[in-house]
């Protein structure tokens, strides 16, 4: 749950990106991807899960990031500008939206 809202909040990749390449970024994303199921199973095994919408969510967040990795490398400042230009309906943008609108 801690590493889906992480790399789920635009901030944190800003901040990620101007730290490490993006293309590393990239790697939390399939790692947390990777490690966790996606629908709960009948019995509690131990190992975490996602729901669909959180799995989703995070897939789309990665998609962003490999799509504009070359931008945010030389400029991370550009995170959640690029967001807020997403589709409307997109929780990407919602983020940013809700990002500018606390800062104003």
């Amino acid at each position: 749950k801690g590493a889906e809202a992480a790399l789920t909040s635009l901030q944190f990749v800003e901040n990620k990106c101007r730290v490490v390449d993006p293309y590393h970024l990239l790697t939390d994303y399939s790692a947390v991807l990777d490690a966790v199921h996606f629908t709960p199973p009948a019995n509690d095994d131990g190992v975490p899960h996602l729901s669909y919408l959180q799995r989703i969510r995070l897939i789309d967040f990665q998609r962003f990031i490999q799509t504009y990795a070359i931008i945010f490398k030389i400029h991370p400042e550009l995170v959640i500008q690029q967001a807020a230009n997403m589709p409307d309906d997109s929780s990407i943008t919602r983020e940013a939206v809700r990002i500018v609108g606390d800062a104003e």
